[in-house]
This record gives structure tokens, C-alpha cells and sequence, in this order.
């Protein structure tokens, strides 16, 4: 699982190297949120992805917290305009609008909240 959260993370533009405590961290925790919130002994296989974008938001969230979330631009992924002739097109969602920060608090918020109505069908009741 490390391995998949290290190439997750690559391609979100995070740099995270193999046998970084804060990654088993969070993928033990985000793999306990889900235990606990299905009442399963163990993450369903099916689960796994949510795990593994739960513990990326996570890694996000605590290495921005810890300021040590750097060089991770969001403003590097997409084209933002296009000028042909006198004709301007924006494609930006946001633009000028957010602050780098929020646009990385909103991408963690999407990915520690993942997949919550999944959950949803792995669900056993206690009694």
C-alpha cells in the first residue's frame, strides 16, 4: 500500500520516499476510520482505493500544517488561457478567486473525504 500512496502522491506532485513514518501513519489511520465506520474486521479489498486517497489527503494536509509541503503548485497542472488573435479563452476554475492555499485545502478535503457513501455498502451492524 505504501508503494501505491508513494506513486499517488507522485502524481499529485508530492514528493514522499519509502519508509516515511507519516505515511504508514496515515494509511494505518485512514485504514482504521474505515474499520471502524463499517464495523468490518479488516478493509474490504474493494475499499482500498478509498484508503489510499484518504491517506493522501491526510499526508497533504499534515505535511502543509508542518510547513513542509513544498514545491506543490496547482497552478502548474492546467492551462489556464489561451490567446488566439483577439480572442481569449480561460479554462481556470477559481481563477483569481482562491488562494493557492484554499484551492490545496479544498483537493484535501475532496481526498480525506472520499468515498463516504461507499462505505456505506461494506457496513455490518453491531448489536
Amino acid at each position: 500500500m505504501q508503494e501505491r500512496l508513494i506513486e499517488f502522491l507522485a502524481a499529485l506532485g508530492v514528493d514522499a520516499a519509502i519508509g516515511d513514518v507519516l505515511l504508514t501513519v496515515v494509511i494505518k489511520s485512514a485504514e482504521q476510520t474505515i474499520i471502524n465506520r463499517t464495523n468490518q474486521n479488516a478493509v474490504p479489498d474493494e475499499l482500498r482505493h478509498v484508503v489510499l486517497r484518504r491517506a493522501a489527503g491526510e499526508y497533504i494536509r499534515l505535511l502543509k500544517s508542518s510547513g513542509q509541503l513544498e514545491g506543490f503548485d496547482l497552478d502548474s497542472a492546467a492551462v489556464s488561457q489561451i490567446k488566439e488573435g483577439d480572442t481569449t479563452v480561460s479554462f481556470a476554475y477559481g481563477n483569481g478567486v482562491e488562494t493557492p492555499d484554499q484551492r490545496i485545502d479544498r483537493l484535501v478535503k475532496y481526498l480525506t473525504e472520499y468515498g463516504h457513501t461507499q462505505l456505506y455498502s461494506y457496513r455490518r451492524f453491531k448489536w
